[in-house]
């Protein structure tokens, strides 16, 4: 069911309920779903919430698969 978690945390994250968003993209990473759309979607949550740091290592989490798209994050906001 990762697609479904994906889904429901994409959801919540336009609404603004960055918690509950955070806590669904975290489950979908545990049933095994698509990393680095998860990690990416997350790391903007973290992003719309201020907390930069933890944005930052989701970044880097999408990096470690030679990411164009976390290189571009990491150092737009991490560097």
């Amino acid at each position: 069911f990762p697609d479904t978690y994906y889904h429901m945390a994409r959801l919540k994250q336009k609404q603004g309920y960055y918690k509950g968003a955070i806590e669904d993209y975290t489950m979908a990473l545990k049933q095994g779903g698509d990393a680095l759309s998860i990690y990416y979607g997350r790391a903007q949550v973290f992003l719309e919430m201020g907390e930069i740091s933890k944005a930052c290592e989701d970044w880097q989490r999408m990096n470690e698969t030679n990411s164009r798209m976390a290189r571009q994050e990491l150092r737009r906001y991490c560097e």
